[in-house]
């Protein structure tokens, strides 16, 4: 630095102290302060999040029970939808409560399923709605039936419609009634395949249009008779008779024991069940009239000894009048090893008081 002044070298010196000094504020200064308050500004969000979470884990068991109860909501309300709707499971709904109740379904239309709900997260999940149309004829009772049976039943069900009209000559109900069916699709759930159970097929006479009989086993002892002999060689018996008769309306009981009789005296169509089923080698039955079961603990049963064959046998009347209601729809359930004989005898050849509703396991009906 030769030939520079003394005030010309300070200056320069000056200049270079200035850009060192600006250099290390912008190069460690500035840096250090910004991470200092990157971490500052972490220390404050770490600080908040520990807070809130220890403020959770004071409340862990509340919290836990919450879920518990949040969870226990979500599948009481999600229990009330089917998971599913088909047209199958529609028909057999529809059959179901026909089979039920004192009224019949004529024509049924099926709309196509609309889909009213979409979830906002899962898309996958859809409440659906599917429209029955159907055009019946019944009983007042059993109109009351129908409308008490939509209110009752667990899943999800409307009346949307419905017109009456009072038939004066048959003292009956026609019109129409549209249901509506909610579904919840998309979730965990399955839909049980539609099982109409077993279905008679086929006539004995294929040209007479008032024989309903079924195709029976000709390997079946009691076919050549047409189980005639059941009516003496039973071992449980169904009798149906005016409610205006000396005798019950509806009668059940197993041969030769007294204790085992249930009966009603209302004149009306009543649901029975007749149960069969063994425990080891041991044969044993339970039946009832509604709410009114033979033994008590239905589930239990009680032993009978069947012998070679298992026979129930019923025994019917003619209708007195128009007024006679009597009636009874049957389920029978046979779980054991041996073919259920059933003989129905007597029953109303143009309005019968018999009618089989359902069957499970082997089972031959002879009228």
């Amino acid at each position: 630095m030769k030939g520079m002044s003394e005030g010309t070298k300070k200056l320069l010196y000056l200049a270079v102290a200035i850009l060192i000094g600006v250099g290390m504020y912008f190069l460690i200064i500035s840096p250090a302060n910004e991470e200092k308050e990157n971490l500052e500004t972490q220390v404050t969000t770490l600080e908040a999040r520990y807070s809130d979470l220890k403020k959770k884990q004071e409340n862990e068991e509340f919290y836990k029970s919450d879920t518990i109860v949040q969870n226990e909501t979500y599948e009481s309300i999600l229990a009330e939808f089917a998971p599913g709707t088909t047209q199958p499971h529609q028909i057999l709904f529809v059959s179901d409560l026909q089979n039920k109740y004192e009224y019949e379904v004529s024509a049924l239309t099926l709309a196509p399923d609309e889909v009213y709900y979409t979830h906002t997260t899962n898309p996958a999940i859809q409440g659906v709605r599917a429209e029955l149309t159907m055009t019946y004829e019944g009983t007042y009772k059993g109109v009351k039936e129908l409308l008490y049976a939509v209110k009752k039943d667990e899943e999800r069900m409307t009346v949307s419609g419905m017109s009456l009209t009072y038939n004066e000559d048959s003292h009956k109900l026609t019109g129409e009634v549209i249901l509506d069916l909610y579904a919840v699709t998309g979730t965990d759930r399955e839909l049980d395949p539609a099982n109409p159970g077993e279905i008679e097929v086929g006539r004995s006479n294929v040209f007479d249009k008032n024989d309903t009989t079924q195709v029976v086993d000709v390997t079946n002892p009691y076919t050549a008779t047409n189980g005639e002999e059941i009516k003496t060689d039973y071992d449980q018996f169904i009798m149906i008779n005016p409610a205006s008769s000396d005798a019950s309306a509806v009668i059940v009981g197993t041969k030769n024991n007294d204790n085992s009789v249930i009966q009603t005296d209302e004149n009306a169509s009543q649901l029975v069940t007749v149960k069969y089923f063994m425990k080891g080698d041991k044969y044993y039955v339970s039946y009832n009239i509604g709410d009114v079961t033979y033994p008590a603990d239905f589930a239990a049963g009680q032993e009978f000894d069947p012998g070679q064959n298992l026979n129930l046998c019923v025994v019917s009347t003619n209708r007195k009048d128009a007024e006679d209601e009597a009636a009874v729809k049957v389920t029978i359930i046979n779980e054991t090893d041996k073919t259920l004989n059933v003989k129905v005898a007597n029953d109303d050849s143009s309005n019968p008081r018999f009618k089989l509703v359902n069957r499970e396991g082997d089972v031959q009906l002879f009228k």
